[in-house]
């Protein structure tokens, strides 16, 4: 009898643990693991989402610095490596990384354990691996590429080849074509891979009152759009006097958001810091709009939360359209040929009209349902999984930030444990 296929266990790589839509991405994709009745395992550094994690997951932690910044070298990646390697044990493995230096350790990883490879996941714009180190030959040949590789702004070509080897992924289109753009090469191929929320299975009931919704981290760079929603508010609340903004997330900016709150719109701005998702469900219910992007705006449309996306890193809060509109691509990337135009102008009909709001809701609900559901990531997953592994090239490490690799030098590094199983 035909034997199933051996699956390889999945590892994903991240160098940020807070409450954002990438954990989330993450922790779905762990999940995902757990119902094809493997045990995933998840390197990260110590944060947010560890509880939630180790419920699902294996969870290795290391230091931050070595998984989100450029400033190792190869003896202590080597060294961090071997640990990891220890702690994983013989494979396969698939390795899952979204940047570097975290790529370039999957590489290293994915050539040490046999029967493992590594993919790329793109999940976000403007993501094409940078600090390729400097060749001398481009000295000669390239200087400006030579000099851009000495400021850590060259990219890595490499990861082209991942996409010729199927293992290049991306939450959605704009952003495979953004970092497609960036490596000089666009249309090659792309595995799309879309995000999964879930919808609470019983809501509570929805909150009573008019009120805009946004949930993102409060960053003041992609998450700018903030900014600009609270100062679109005063305008709205000439036409609807009891409109109010509720804004949920935490972050760098929040104490500067929260003074200009006081100051644009007094008493109408209400910050409420990070949420479960069972609070979240009934705000997602009760909002009259939902302003944002990625994963939040996805879980606010299952929820039946008319959605207006919000475009990244831009804090005039513009806006391609609403959530289920077949013209709007990806889910609030700058997409080269789409519309921007105010956030205030797609609001300014949903906060009046109700059967315009219901309308725009069913459409963002049916669009959410039919790409973000769980069946799609599993079989996704095991196609994955069950392939067989190919191993692209191992990366070059990371051309170092010199201040980081300073930092590193004097953290001791190089002779500390680099990493830990969270019990």
């Amino acid at each position: 009898m035909p034997t199933a296929p051996l699956l390889r266990r999945p590892v994903f790589i991240y160098g940020n643990n807070v409450v954002g839509g990438a954990e989330y991405m993450f922790l779905r994709r762990s999940e995902a693991a757990r119902r094809l009745g493997l045990e995933p395992v998840i390197i990260t550094p110590p944060g947010a989402m560890d509880a939630k994690y180790r419920a699902v997951a294996r969870v290795l932690h290391a230091p931050r610095p070595l998984l989100a910044k450029a400033g190792a070298w190869p003896g202590l990646n080597a060294r961090l490596v071997g640990q990891l390697a220890a702690q994983l044990g013989p494979g396969p493995w698939s390795f899952e990384a979204t940047a570097m230096p975290g790529l370039h350790l999957a590489s290293l990883l994915a050539e040490r354990l046999p029967g493992s490879d590594y993919a790329f996941f793109v999940i976000g714009p403007q993501a094409a691996p940078r600090h390729r180190p400097p060749r001398l030959a481009d000295l000669i040949t390239r200087p400006g590429r030579w000099w851009r590789a000495l400021r850590g702004r060259d990219y890595y070509e490499e990861v082209a080849e991942l996409a010729d080897r199927g293992r290049f992924f991306s939450v959605n289109e704009p952003c495979a074509e953004d970092v497609a753009r960036q490596l000089g090469r666009p249309g090659f191929p792309v595995g799309l891979h879309p995000v999964v929320v879930l919808a609470s299975a019983s809501p509570p009931p929805p909150t009573s009152g008019r009120f805009l919704l946004s949930v993102s981290r409060l960053d003041g760079t992609m998450k700018a759009y903030v900014d600009g929603l609270i100062q679109a508010l005063p305008a709205l609340r000439t036409q609807v006097p009891d409109l109010t903004l509720t804004i949920v997330g935490d972050g760098p900016d929040r104490a500067r958001l929260e003074a200009l709150a006081r100051r644009l719109a007094p008493g109408a701005v209400t910050f409420l810091g990070t949420l479960d998702n069972v609070a979240l469900a009934s705000l997602y219910a009760g909002c009259t709009a939902f302003v944002g992007m990625g994963t939040a705006s996805i879980e606010a449309a299952l929820h039946g939360a008319p959605v207006v996306f919000a475009l990244e890193s831009e804090p005039r809060a513009l806006s391609p359209g609403y959530y289920g509109d077949p013209a709007v691509l990806g889910f609030g990337e700058k997409v080269p040929g789409q519309g921007q135009h105010p956030v205030a102008d797609y609001l300014a009909r949903l906060v009046q009209d109700a059967a315009f709001r219901q309308e725009i809701a069913q459409r963002g609900r049916a669009q959410a349902e039919s790409r973000h559901g769980i069946a799609g990531l599993d079989q996704r997953l095991r196609v994955l999984l069950a392939s067989p592994p190919s191993v692209g090239p191992v990366l070059p490490c990371p051309w170092p930030a010199w201040s980081r690799l300073l930092l590193n030098v004097l953290s001791g590094y190089a002779w500390r444990p680099l990493v830990k199983e969270v019990p």
